[in-house]
């Protein structure tokens, strides 16, 4: 048993950003990949967004030719789903639309709720005028594996209003800028949401979408071909851990051929917290162990736990 080097794990699973990216795609014929699968994560993407994957399977495809994924630089990688259930709180989703938001100069002071299965919008209208507003709307996939939030409701200054914004005499897409992961039809609003969570870049499509208490719990599925993974795993007993199988992956200054790697919860009462941007300081306060078939099994706390003894994040590497 040894204590596990900073070098060792450096994943950027932006994960959860999911489409496709902006850059050109990896050749999937050629691309160097690596093998993926996730249970039981809360996925830290950013300070103030985190997923909760229930479920993932899928691989890191490589963009850059002759190079495997990097895990400390999440523009060297796609992540390509499989298939993975997860979902997203309030608090979570309001920062995901404050960031989508933020160029639009119609809708202020937005902030989301869940209440009665319906996903309730708060804001401010600007029509030369700045009106309050409460809209419902309800939760579905689109054929096209997107989620259509429609208005049910819509009350202007506490009056309900007859169609979307008939108090101006306007339709919401003259109000609202489609933006990349957002798009308006009419009284829709189409989310992309894997275009709006930060890096790596990941391709995978809406197949479901539903509201469980104050979480958006999606089902998504891609064409991801992972490599085959081994029967069991580092820690088989495990119930919460990320899981790299496969191919060839960089981390710091080490490459994995034949990538056996596990990374494990400490105390797995509650989902594993992990935050791939700061995951030195889980790191070093955990541990590493190589098993007889050459497997590593990485043990560390979660995040919340020891997010206090580092601000620091992970420096992006150069290829």
């Amino acid at each position: 048993m040894y204590r596990a080097l900073p070098c060792l794990v450096g994943i950027a699973v932006g994960t959860a950003s999911l489409t496709l990216p902006a850059s050109q795609p990896a050749k999937a014929e050629s691309a160097i990949k690596c093998g993926i699968d996730m249970r039981n994560v809360l996925l830290r993407v950013a300070d103030d967004i985190a997923l909760r994957v229930r479920t993932l399977d899928g691989e890191l495809v490589s963009t850059r030719q002759g190079s495997p994924p990097i895990f400390d630089n999440p523009d060297s990688y796609i992540l390509r789903l499989k298939t993975a259930e997860m979902s997203i709180d309030t608090a979570g989703l309001n920062s995901l639309m404050t960031r989508v938001l933020k160029d639009q100069s119609s809708i202020k002071n937005l902030r989301l709720t869940i209440e009665d299965g319906m996903v309730v919008q708060k804001g401010t209208i600007r029509k030369g005028i700045s009106v309050p507003f409460t809209m419902k709307t309800s939760v579905s996939p689109t054929t096209d594996g997107r989620i259509r939030l429609h208005a049910t409701s819509l009350k202007a200054v506490g009056i309900p209003v007859k169609g979307m914004l008939d108090f101006f005499g306007v339709e919401l897409d003259s109000l609202m800028k489609s933006t990349r992961g957002l798009q308006v039809e009419g009284d829709d609003i189409l989310l992309t949401p894997t275009a709006v969570l930060p890096p790596p870049a990941t391709e995978g499509i809406v197949k479901d979408v539903r509201v469980s208490g104050n979480q958006l719990v999606m089902s998504l599925a891609g064409n991801a071909n992972p490599p085959p993974r081994p029967a069991t795993l580092p820690d088989p007993r495990s119930r919460n851990y990320v899981y790299f199988h496969g191919g060839i992956v960089r981390f710091g200054r080490l490459t994995m051929t034949d990538a056996d790697l596990q990374l494990t919860d400490a105390d797995p009462v509650d989902p594993f917290d992990f935050y791939p941007n700061r995951y030195l300081v889980q790191l070093v306060a955990g541990y590493s162990r190589t098993t007889p078939r050459g497997a590593l099994k990485v043990r560390m706390p979660d995040y919340a736990k020891v997010k206090s003894q580092s601000r620091t994040t992970v420096p992006i590497n150069s290829p």
